[in-house]
């Protein structure tokens, strides 16, 4: 990317958020299989909550070491449970890759990522989460990380098709290559969409009055947008990966979440475009991870922010 940084291609790092078990099966299950085939080091990280000192009488010794207990009362569980679950699967001593630490969940998740200078977060279920948003852990993690998170909403399968909607934004082309470089690992194949949602009114007439946009400039349009995408398509390095280009009319988040069918994860870049004529990524990165019921990869890039 001219005048900025550009993303890092290579994972060495996965970070897997654990929340109560066997709920974070499914992402610890994809953590420990995406660390194997990239040749990453996986990390678990649980985090405790930890009660406000609202006791009458209670000092603060006494305060440090209740929590101190539940501390470590949490990490024998999880420890438990992660040797029932994956027995010899861990590529190392449990102790060395598991952290249980007090905190809020997405403000642990944030620091140890920062920590091990993580490449990849995977997140579990949000389903049980209110409707008004896709999981406050989440969402806080992604508006502070500057990696990659993983949401695997669903039980664990094996990836073998991917889709990757783009916007023809220089970020989302930088997620299109994580997503071929991900296919390329896991022998999996690479879908692109581009949604054209053309605008049916303009301003620029009367003053509060909205004109319609005649149909000859609209196919116009669709005619250069189609045009742009099949040759920036047509010169990306696929790096041997199966693929296939869609192209659709109408808004992108229907038009990606009616293909769930048809993939196994949804690959996006976080930010795209802005303007009147192009998708708000960001937009339909947060619509896709608040109502896919696949795995969606939300890709980072590192010059780019959400605000919480």
């Amino acid at each position: 990317m001219t005048g900025g940084k550009t993303m890092d291609m290579k994972i060495n790092t996965v970070l897997v958020g654990l929340d109560g078990l066997p709920r974070a099966e499914p992402a610890l299950r994809v953590g420990l299989e995406l660390a194997r085939v990239l040749g990453a080091s996986p990390s678990f990280v649980h985090a405790v909550p930890v009660p406000m000192p609202v006791w009458p009488d209670i000092d603060t010794t006494r305060f440090v070491e209740l929590n101190e207990a539940s501390v470590e009362a949490a990490r024998g569980h999880m420890q438990m449970a992660l040797t029932e679950m994956v027995g010899d699967g861990l590529p190392g001593p449990l102790g060395d890759c598991l952290r249980v630490i007090p905190g809020y969940p997405s403000r642990v998740l944030v620091d140890r990522a920062e920590e091990l200078d993580a490449d990849l977060i995977v997140l579990g279920s949000h389903k049980k989460r209110s409707l008004v948003d896709f999981g406050s852990t989440a969402r806080g993690v992604l508006s502070q990380v500057h990696c990659s998170v993983w949401v695997q909403p669903c039980k664990f399968d094996p990836v073998r098709r991917i889709l990757a909607p783009l916007d023809l934004s220089e970020h989302s082309l930088e997620a299109l290559r994580m997503a071929v470089m991900l296919a390329s690992s896991i022998g999996a194949r690479v879908d692109t969409l581009y949604c054209f949602d053309a605008p049916e009114y303009s301003w620029g007439g009367i003053p509060g009055y909205p004109d319609a946009v005649p149909a000859y400039l609209r196919d116009e349009s669709l005619d250069a947008v189609r045009g742009e995408y099949e040759r920036v398509l047509a010169e990306f390095d696929w790096n041997g990966v199966e693929h296939q280009q869609h192209f659709a009319k109408g808004p992108p988040v229907p038009g990606i979440l009616a293909r769930q069918g048809d993939y196994d994860l949804i690959a996006l870049g976080t930010h795209g475009r802005t303007g009147f004529s192009a998708a708000v990524l960001g937009s339909v990165a947060y619509a896709c991870l608040k109502q896919s019921h696949l795995p969606v990869l939300a890709i980072r890039h590192p010059e780019r922010c959400w605000t919480a």
